[in-house]
């Protein structure tokens, strides 16, 4: 009859399924022995992959015969970078072309493969190719493909990626990070601070003492030489800020055209309202706080604050690469993981008077400015990086210098106001609050 039925596994007896399981194999060893071998061995060797792809094409194929799509590559870790990879995806369906993310992926039997998704993630599931040159064209010629975007070589392996320039289609490449010529990805030290950028011999110092995030084994000078490949025969280079584009130009010779990931608007009626009615500030930070992202920073800034008894706390719409040790200092409060639409939520329900945006890294872009500015408040941020070039062009908030003491950043969260005072006299800490060192 030409019918396929489908099986949505671990539907039923969702709540005793794993003991269940273990029973149940126990039983079948004993009467079949070496049966969840012989299922293990069916399961890496996967026969019918290859008739798995063929009918995913063939549906492909059957709804979109005159379709040419696009192939937008990209790696298999959280981030801003899925955000914009989706509204770049949504743009070439509002043009007519099928948009495929293309993402690293390793298979049980631990092949290491690229694995298609449409916008409808499970519209497709078996469009899986090796990581080869011979796989990737197959399958550019299979769904027509008429241009990539390389968005991240991270996880793809970089050989793979430069494979790219072989296939003869055009191709963009944007950029999210630094690791083009960063094997820390976000130009910092261990210490999450920014590196200064110390030049080949210190990065390559770096790359032997730390070792790399980009999952790349090759040295520095290899890693811009092929970098270097890739990078000068796209057709187009892409970031989101000068500051970002401004760096990758000291490492290669090339073309950068500014163009933002968001268009924000009416950020200049953003400001600094003093709340006379509470003597208390409340200053949110958002997103996921790692190392670079500014946790040191904070947790050395709250305990100060506790330790002088400063009328401060914070609220912590997220999370933290150590809740616990902020926690610990009493002047932080953590809500977790939320969804976007929580956030102006948050921000009413804690009276959240404005931001603070901790990251201590040279950030591309930050999603997490753009969505502190749709709640209508302010952010004080370092004057590093695309957030802090942001504000000078748009408002919105104020810069204050990366190595600030936390005595005067502290008065500056307290009274924004009263930053270029404080910038101006060293002697004016006093002013707002007694701090006792």
């Amino acid at each position: 009859m030409g019918t396929y039925v489908g099986h949505a596994e671990s539907q039923s007896f969702s709540h005793v399924k794993t003991d269940l399981i273990r029973r149940n194999l126990s039983i079948l060893n004993d009467l079949h022995k070496g049966y969840d071998q012989l299922i293990r061995r069916w399961q890496q060797r996967d026969p019918l992959f290859f008739y798995r792809r063929r009918l995913d094409l063939t549906r492909y194929k059957q709804d979109h015969s005159l379709q040419k799509s696009v192939f937008l590559i990209m790696h298999d870790r959280a981030g801003g970078i899925l955000r914009h990879v989706g509204h770049r995806a949504i743009h070439y369906t509002t043009q007519g072309y099928a948009a495929f993310i293309l993402k690293p992926d390793i298979l049980e039997n631990g092949h290491t493969v690229w694995r298609l998704e449409s916008i409808l993630k499970n519209e497709f599931p078996n469009l899986i190719i090796p990581r080869s040159l011979s796989s990737l064209r197959y399958l550019v010629q299979e769904l027509d493909c008429q241009k990539i975007e390389i968005h991240s070589y991270i996880g793809n392996g970089l050989d793979n990626i430069l494979h790219i320039t072989r296939l003869g289609l055009p191709y963009d490449v944007y950029i999210h990070d630094y690791s083009w010529f960063c094997p820390q990805i976000t130009l910092t030290q261990k210490t999450g601070l920014y590196c200064g950028e110390p030049g080949k011999e210190g990065c390559q110092a770096c790359l032997i003492e730390n070792g790399s995030k980009t999952g790349e084994s090759c040295s520095i000078t290899a890693l811009r030489k092929k970098s270097a490949t890739i990078l000068e025969q796209a057709e187009q280079v892409i970031a989101p800020s000068h500051d970002t584009a401004q760096r990758l130009r000291r490492y290669f010779d090339i073309p950068v055209n500014v163009v933002p990931w968001e268009s924000i608007r009416n950020v200049e009626n953003i400001s600094f309202s003093l709340p006379f009615s509470r003597p208390k500030r409340t200053i949110g930070i958002l997103g996921a706080i790692s190392v670079e992202k500014g946790f040191y920073q904070i947790l050395a800034l709250a305990r100060f604050i506790a330790q002088n008894t400063l009328p401060i706390e914070f609220v912590l719409i997220g999370y933290s690469c150590d809740d616990n040790a902020l926690l610990e200092t009493g002047v932080v409060k953590i809500t977790g993981n939320y969804k976007e639409f929580e956030i102006k939520v948050f921000v009413t329900a804690c009276t959240i008077d404005w931001f603070f945006l901790p990251s201590i890294w040279p950030e591309t872009w930050s999603y997490v400015l753009t969505q502190i500015w749709m709640t209508d408040k302010p952010a004080i941020v370092y004057d590093i990086g695309a957030p802090a070039e942001r504000i000078r062009h748009a408002g919105g908030g104020i810069n204050v210098p990366l190595h600030m003491p936390y005595s005067r950043l502290a008065q500056i969260l307290y009274d924004p106001g009263k930053f270029q005072t404080l910038t101006r006299n060293d002697n004016c800490a006093s002013a707002f609050f007694p701090l006792s060192q």
